[in-house]
Order: structure tokens, then C-alpha cells, then sequence
């Protein structure tokens, strides 16, 4: 993974170099899962993306979950979205000793299946 594009996601969520150290190899495990499944983004997206991947191991570090109703969400998002999104979600889960989340796994399909319509154009 780029280290430009890694400062760009510490910078756009303000962490110092030594908190977001930590999650760069998240980072680069989730980029494999990505790679594997040909799923790319845009610069845009792909910040966005990683942004919320670093966000949600803050939230399995700290023990927090979302704290938001099921929305209905998951019928909006494909099959094959979803299943990306659960290896990546699931994969980061383990490393925190902690259950996967569904809400969190919709949350990185939605940026996901955004993704794979933005490549079928």
C-alpha cells in the first residue's frame, strides 16, 4: 500500500503517526482481500474506505459497537459485496478477539458494492 495514501487517511482522521501506526497492517491485510476480489476505488473512495476500516478497529479496540437500528440496508447490497465485506470485516473481528458485526459488515458493503458498479461502467 502506497505511503502517500496511508498519510492521507492519518491526516483525514487526525490520529498522530504513532496511534495510526498500528492499524497499518490492517490496512494492508484488507487491501490483499480487495486485490483478490478485484474490487478498486476511486482515490475518493478508497480514502473514505480506509477511513472507516481504521475507524472500525478504534471501535473493536475500544469495545464499542454502533449503536444504530437495522436499517433494511442489507437487501440493498449484493451478494457478492456482501461476502467481500464479510472476509474483511470478520478478519479484523478475530485479530480484536471479537464477534463479527452485521451492521458494521453492510456498512463496508455499501462502499464495496458502490465500488464494483463504479468498475462495470
Amino acid at each position: 500500500m502506497e505511503q502517500n495514501f496511508l498519510e492521507d487517511v492519518r491526516q483525514h482522521l487526525g490520529l498522530s503517526e504513532a496511534d495510526f501506526s498500528k492499524y497499518t497492517e490492517n490496512a494492508a491485510e484488507v487491501e490483499k482481500i480487495l486485490e483478490e476480489n478485484n474490487v478498486i476505488f476511486t482515490y475518493e473512495f478508497k480514502l473514505v474506505f480506509y477511513s472507516h476500516i481504521v475507524s472500525f478497529c478504534q471501535r473493536l479496540e475500544a469495545k464499542e459497537k454502533l449503536n444504530v437500528t437495522n436499517s433494511g440496508f442489507e437487501e440493498e447490497v449484493s451478494k457478492e459485496a456482501y461476502g467481500i465485506s464479510s472476509k474483511i470485516i470478520t478478519m479484523l473481528s478475530e485479530k480484536y478477539g471479537t464477534e463479527a458485526d452485521d451492521l458494521e459488515i453492510i456498512l463496508a458493503a455499501i462502499q464495496i458494492q458502490l465500488a464494483l458498479e463504479f468498475q462495470n461502467q
